[in-house]
């Protein structure tokens, strides 16, 4: 991809592809500047926005993580992923009650959604709802029996 994007600067896709390659060698670096260039090339576009997202959020650029995965949502409203992406970013930052509310959207946009689960009994549990947090762990176990 590397030669791909040395050759033909503007395409989208083979920065795109460059971003997610580096993610899997951990080249966070050119993965960031990847898709980087690939939002440039189309802003429209909310999967290079959430992975933007996904490299900061792993470089420790949590402003950076929230918007790029906030702008992310903007393109792409219903997107489970993107709010489960958003909590996994404000639990970070301990701000429990704004990743509940994340989680918890994600979860009534996709009832099955194992990670968004976990991730919401967690943050319950960092927010002392016991209640809550019990019946987010009896749904993430019943979804984790199924896989």
């Amino acid at each position: 991809y590397r030669e791909i994007t040395s050759q033909f600067p503007d395409r989208f896709l083979a920065w795109f592809n460059l971003g997610i390659a580096a993610q899997f060698t951990s080249e966070l670096e050119i993965a960031a500047e990847a898709f980087k260039k690939a939002v440039e090339l189309k802003s429209g576009d909310a999967p290079s926005h959430n992975e933007l997202g996904l490299v900061l959020f792993k470089q420790s650029d949590l402003d950076g993580a929230q918007a790029a995965i906030g702008q992310a949502l903007e393109l792409d409203p219903e997107n489970a992923v993107y709010l489960n992406n958003l909590g996994v970013v404000a639990f970070n930052r301990a701000d429990y009650k704004k990743a509940r509310v994340f989680f918890e959207q994600a979860v009534e946009l996709e009832p099955d959604y194992i990670d968004a689960w976990f991730n919401l009994r967690d943050c319950c549990e960092m927010l002392g709802d016991e209640t809550a947090r019990a019946e987010a762990d009896s749904r993430f176990q019943t979804l984790n029996q199924r896989h």
